[in-house]
């Protein structure tokens, strides 16, 4: 009797469903995690959403410097939020995290560009000013003849830590599958 090893179609069938394994193995690692990722940042904006809407009853319209950043401060903290108050010419009004009186004009932002425009505004990229990536929500604010943009963001380490948890468990189950599989 010939050993089973040494059949050559056996062989080619066993390395063809190995390599149809891996390749649909990395098909579903990968879209899992682009659409984990999609869900937790769909849920975090309208979290987002909603502490807008609360923060546009509570910030002052007249009020601004250090007094200001003060206030943020303790809103951002409650809300786990980055606050950041926008003149519509870019000046920051206030921030929860760093002083208004030194930060650099924000008019070149995508999500207050946006803000400005059509009244929301929204953007997933890498702050300069904390040193990682963040999600933006800007809405324009129009109170007592005033146009302002208030912005608050959220740090996406949480996403990424949630979805670098869920790619550790995908893999070790695609792996053991693939054992079985094999075996």
């Amino acid at each position: 009797m010939k050993r089973l090893w040494n059949n050559k179609l056996i062989v080619k069938i066993f390395f063809s469903y190995l390599v149809l394994i891996i390749l649909l193995s990395a098909s579903f690692y990968f879209y899992s995690s682009a659409e984990l990722k999609n869900f937790y940042i769909a849920n975090l904006s309208e979290r987002m959403e909603r502490d807008a809407h609360l923060l546009n009853r509570l910030l002052p319209v007249e009020q601004q410097g250090a007094d200001f950043d003060a206030l943020c401060r303790r809103l951002g903290e409650d809300l786990a939020l980055r606050i950041t108050v926008i003149a519509d010419d870019g000046k920051v009004l206030c921030d929860s995290s760093e002083a208004s009186a030194t930060m650099e004009n924000h008019a070149s932002r995508p999500e207050v560009i946006e803000a400005l425009r059509s009244g929301l505004g929204n953007a997933t990229r890498y702050s300069t000013t904390v040193q990682f990536e963040m999600l933006y929500h800007a809405f324009s604010q129009i109170r007592g003849g005033q146009k302002r943009i208030v912005r608050i963001a959220k740090p996406l380490r949480e996403v990424e830590s949630a979805i670098r948890a869920n790619r550790a468990s995908v893999l070790t189950g695609l792996f053991l599958a693939a054992a079985v599989g094999a075996i």
